[in-house]
C-alpha cells in the first residue's frame, strides 16, 4: 500500500445511517437534547465535515436473522457493515 493511499485510509471519517436514524428517533422520545439543533440537519453537517455515511444495504437487513446474536443488535449490524467495508 501506498503511502498516500495509506495516509487517506487513517483520515476516513464513516457513520452509519443507523447513527442517524438513532439519533433522530431518541431525539423525537425526548431522550436526546441537540441544543436546538434540528436533527435534520445532521447529515448535512456531517457531510460538510467530510464523513462518508454507511448506508444500511437491504441484503444486510433481509439477512439479520443471520447476524451473531448479541445483546445489542446494533453492534452485530455494525460489525457486519464494517466487515463489508473493509473487504
Amino acid at each position: 500500500m501506498s503511502f498516500d493511499l495509506y495516509q487517506s485510509y487513517l483520515n476516513n471519517k464513516l457513520i452509519s445511517g443507523i447513527n442517524l436514524w438513532e439519533i433522530s428517533l431518541k431525539y423525537s422520545l425526548g431522550k436526546l437534547e441537540l441544543g436546538g439543533t434540528d436533527p435534520s440537519l445532521i447529515l448535512d453537517t456531517l457531510l460538510k465535515a467530510r464523513f462518508e455515511v454507511a448506508e444500511l444495504e437491504s441484503r444486510l437487513l433481509a439477512t439479520y436473522d443471520q447476524l451473531p446474536h448479541k445483546e445489542d443488535h446494533r453492534s452485530a449490524i455494525f460489525t457486519i457493515q464494517a466487515n463489508r467495508l473493509s473487504s
